[in-house]
C-alpha cells in the first residue's frame, strides 16, 4: 500500500523545495555573475598587458647573436619584467615547431598546446591548464604585418645590389613575398582570480544556507496557521456523536478554499441526520406495527383462558389469532423484500411481458378494495403492450400502487390508472383523489411505515410499506419516480426503460 502523505507534509515539501531550487538558482546565477564580471576584468588586463608583453619579447636578444646596432629588432638592454597579470608571453610563427621567443626564457610552451590556440583566426580568450599544472588565462592575437617586416625586406634587398657609379634606378613598386602568420600569446596565473571565486562561493554558501534557515522557519509558520482551521474542523469533528448531529460546523471564519468543502460537509450531516432520524422513526413504527397484532393475540387467549368454553368458542378465538398472525407474518414478510432491495440483493432480468394483462389481472383484485372504500377504479389501457422488463418486479409496483390508491382515495371518487409510451420508456400512472394531504407529505410517501393518520387507527391491513417498496423496486428497474398534488389529487408516475439483458447476467434469483 502507497505510503499516504498528510496536506502538511505535502506543503512543507513542496513549498521548502521549490524555495531551494529558486535560491540555489539564484546562488548559481550570481556566482557565474561574479565568475564573467571577474574574468572580463582579468581579460581587460591581460590585453592592456599585452603591449607591454611584447615589448618585453623583442628587447630580449637572441640566443648566440652578436650585437647588431643597425637591426632594431635586436634588444640593447636586459627584457624587464612582465606587467600585471601577465605570467608569459610569447610569438610564435605559423609553421614553426617551437615559438620565436618566450619571455621568460626559462618558461616552456609546448608545441601542441600553441598550436591548438593558433587555430583561431582572430583574437580569442580561452582558460587552460599550462603544462606545469596551473590554471591560466591566455590570449591569443593575430600579428600581420609582423613588426619590421617591410622594412627587412627593403634592407635586404638592397645589401644584394652591386656598387656602381651610375645613378640608381628609379625604385619600382613590388609587393613582398608572402609571409607566414604571427601570433603572440600571452598567459596570466588565475590563481588569485581562483582564491576570490572561491572565497566568493564560500560567502554564497554562508548566505544561502542562512536564507534555507529563515525559508523553513517562514514556511513552517505559515503552513502552520493556514492549516489552523482544518485542525480546528478536526477538533470539532472529533466531539461529535449521534446525539449532536443537529450542530453545524461554521464557515464565516474559514478560507474561501475551505468553505464549498464544509458547506458539503454540513449537507452531508445533515442528511446523516435524517437518515438517523428516520431509522429511530423505523424503529419506533416497526416496533409498534409489531406490538398490535402480538397484543390483540394475546388478549385474545387471555380472555379464552378466563373460563371455560365451548370448542366453537375456542375455535373462533383460535381463527382471530391466526387471522391476526397471518397479517404479523405478512408484515415480516414485507420487511424482508425490503431489506432484500434495500440491500442490494435483488437483480432485475429482461424478458417479454405483457403490461396490459397484468394491470387488468391487478384491476380485478383491486376492485373488491375500492367498492369496500366506496370508491371505482378506470383503466385507461392500449390494446396490446409487450414491453422489456422484470415481470415479478412490475407486478409488485403496480399491485402495490392500485391497491394504495384505492384504499386510501377518498368515497366517491375515481382512481384512474393510465398505461401508454413515452419516448423510450413506458409511462404508469396511477391518480386518486387524496383531499387529506398536503404538499409537505409528498417527500414522505416512500418512508417506511409512513401513512398521514399518525394515530394507525385506519390500517386495514396497510402498514406504510407498499410505496418504500415500490420505489425500490423502480431502482432496481433502473425507472424514474415522480409524485405530484394538484388540487387535492395525488398522481405517482413510474417510468421505466427496457432491460434488454439481465442486470446480473447468469443470475436466477432476481424478484423478492
Amino acid at each position: 500500500m502507497p505510503r499516504a502523505y498528510s496536506i502538511r507534509a505535502r506543503l512543507l515539501i513542496g513549498l521548502i523545495g521549490s524555495l531551494t531550487l529558486v535560491l540555489a538558482a539564484g546562488g548559481g546565477g550570481l556566482y557565474w555573475l561574479q565568475r564573467e564580471l571577474l574574468l572580463q576584468d582579468f581579460d581587460r588586463r591581460l590585453d592592456r598587458g599585452v603591449l607591454g608583453g611584447m615589448r618585453a619579447v623583442w628587447r630580449r636578444p637572441p640566443e648566440n647573436a652578436p650585437p647588431d646596432p643597425t637591426n632594431i629588432t635586436q634588444p640593447q638592454e636586459a627584457a624587464p619584467n612582465l606587467p600585471e597579470p601577465l605570467l608569459f608571453v610569447s610569438i610564435w610563427t605559423e609553421g614553426q615547431p617551437k615559438p620565436d621567443a618566450v619571455v621568460p626564457g626559462d618558461f616552456e610552451v609546448d608545441s601542441r598546446f600553441i598550436e591548438m590556440l593558433t587555430e583561431s583566426q582572430n583574437s580569442t580568450h580561452l582558460s587552460v591548464v599550462l603544462p606545469d599544472g596551473r590554471d591560466a588565462r591566455v590570449v591569443v592575437r593575430k600579428l600581420w604585418p609582423w613588426p619590421g617586416a617591410r622594412g627587412d625586406w627593403r634592407r635586404d634587398r638592397n645589401r644584394d645590389e652591386p656598387n656602381t657609379t651610375s645613378p640608381p634606378e628609379p625604385a619600382q613598386t613590388q609587393e613582398p613575398p608572402a609571409r607566414p602568420n604571427r601570433y603572440v600569446i600571452a598567459g596570466g596565473d588565475l590563481s588569485t582570480l581562483n582564491a576570490a571565486l572561491r572565497d566568493w562561493l564560500l560567502l554564497l554558501l554562508a548566505g544561502g544556507a542562512g536564507a534555507e534557515v529563515l525559508v523553513v522557519t517562514i514556511v513552517l509558520l505559515a503552513v502552520g496557521r493556514g492549516l489552523r482551521p482544518l485542525r480546528a474542523m478536526e477538533s470539532n469533528l472529533a466531539q461529535m456523536d449521534d446525539d449532536d448531529l443537529g450542530e453545524r460546523l461554521g464557515v464565516e471564519q474559514l478560507p474561501a478554499e475551505l468553505r464549498p468543502f464544509v458547506v458539503q460537509l454540513n449537507k452531508l450531516l445533515e442528511r446523516i441526520e435524517g437518515a438517523f432520524n428516520r431509522e429511530r422513526e423505523f424503529t419506533a413504527n416497526a416496533a409498534h406495527e409489531f406490538l398490535t397484532p402480538l397484543t390483540a393475540i394475546r388478549t385474545q387467549i387471555e380472555v379464552a383462558l378466563r373460563k371455560e368454553r365451548s370448542a366453537e368458542e375456542y375455535r373462533a378465538t383460535v381463527e382471530r389469532s391466526l387471522e391476526t398472525l397471518m397479517s404479523l407474518q405478512r408484515l415480516v414478510s414485507l420487511l424482508m423484500d425490503l431489506a432484500r432491495l434495500e440491500g442490494g440483493q435483488v437483480h432485475a432480468r429482461g424478458e417479454r411481458v405483457d403490461l396490459v394483462g397484468v394491470l387488468r389481472e391487478k384491476y380485478d383484485h383491486a376492485t373488491v378494495v375500492a367498492e369496500t372504500h366506496g370508491c371505482s377504479i378506470d383503466l385507461q389501457l392500449p390494446g396490446e403492450l409487450h414491453w422489456h422488463t422484470d415481470a415479478r418486479l412490475f407486478d409488485r409496483i403496480a399491485h402495490n400502487l392500485i391497491d394504495n390508491a384505492a384504499h386510501y382515495a377518498d368515497p366517491g371518487s375515481t382512481v384512474h390508472v393510465v398505461l401508454q409510451c413515452v419516448s423510450d420508456t413506458v409511462r404508469l400512472s396511477v391518480t386518486n383523489l387524496a383531499s387529506s394531504l398536503d404538499d409537505h407529505d409528498l417527500p414522505r410517501l416512500g418512508d417506511r411505515f409512513w401513512r398521514k393518520d399518525a394515530s394507525r387507527t385506519d390500517t386495514a391491513g396497510h402498514c406504510g410499506l407498499g410505496l418504500s417498496i415500490v420505489r425500490r423496486c423502480v431502482d432496481v428497474l433502473r425507472g424514474t419516480w415522480s409524485a405530484q398534488l394538484e388540487q387535492g389529487r395525488l398522481t405517482i408516475k413510474i417510468d421505466l426503460p427496457q432491460l434488454a439483458e439481465p442486470t446480473v447476467p447468469g443470475s436466477a434469483e432476481h424478484t423478492p
